[in-house]
């Protein structure tokens, strides 16, 4: 952990890249270091990571958090810039009692460091929308609880940023609504049915196609 910015600590990404494979990414919260190892398994001789490296807690927390650390997250700790060949990210879980002002100034900002990434290491960028806090059961139906309003609502801020800047997104709201029971324990951490779920019909087929694996 580097201190910086005024007493924030940074976590940095992972240490662990390889030579001959492609490397990815996934810089996110909690939910996203859930879903990692099913990233693994689903991407066999791929090397995937999660940016920061650490354990337990928010992992790349709110926008605030990664509008000031995000540098360091696709950095190894000795910030030594690897040769991504995808990074992905998200952002949302974590924001919902921010303004709308301030979670587009946060996320803009992660998302242009994000663009500045790639350009120095030609390597390619994917945002994730947010994943239901209150699970799959939640929605769709009425009354919608606040809780995925809410995401609702960051989802399109987020929709709207990333088009902006021509990044690539892929809805994993709209995924863990169609996946059902299988998700119903998504609060938002899923078990594993719900992230198997989530990987096998979203996020390895999408992380295949922008590597060029798929079909």
């Amino acid at each position: 952990m580097l201190p910086n910015h005024g007493g924030c600590c940074c976590g940095f990404g992972p240490s662990i890249i390889s030579d001959t494979s492609n490397n990815v990414l996934i810089v996110g919260d909690s939910v996203s270091a859930g879903y990692l190892p099913f990233v693994r398994a689903a991407l066999n001789g791929t090397n995937v990571q999660h940016g920061p490296d650490n354990t337990g807690g928010g992992n790349a927390d709110g926008v605030g958090y990664g509008s000031l650390c995000t540098k360091y997250f696709v950095r190894t700790p000795d910030f030594t810039l690897p040769p991504w060949a995808l990074i992905t990210f998200n952002y949302g879980l974590h924001d919902g009692s921010d303004s709308n002002s301030s979670y587009t100034n946060g996320l803009s900002s992660i998302a242009d460091q994000m663009l500045e990434t790639v350009h120095q290491n030609a390597s390619k960028l994917l945002y994730f929308m947010t994943t239901i806090p209150g699970g799959s059961h939640s929605v769709p139906g009425e009354p919608v609880s606040p809780g995925n309003k809410r995401v609702i609502e960051l989802n399109a801020i987020a929709a709207a940023i990333m088009s902006a800047r021509n990044i690539d997104t892929l809805d994993l709201f709209a995924t863990m609504v169609k996946c059902g029971t299988l998700c119903f324990d998504c609060k938002p951490h899923c078990g594993p049915a719900g992230y198997q779920y989530l990987v096998e019909n979203a996020i390895a087929p999408r992380i295949e196609k922008a590597l060029g694996l798929g079909d």
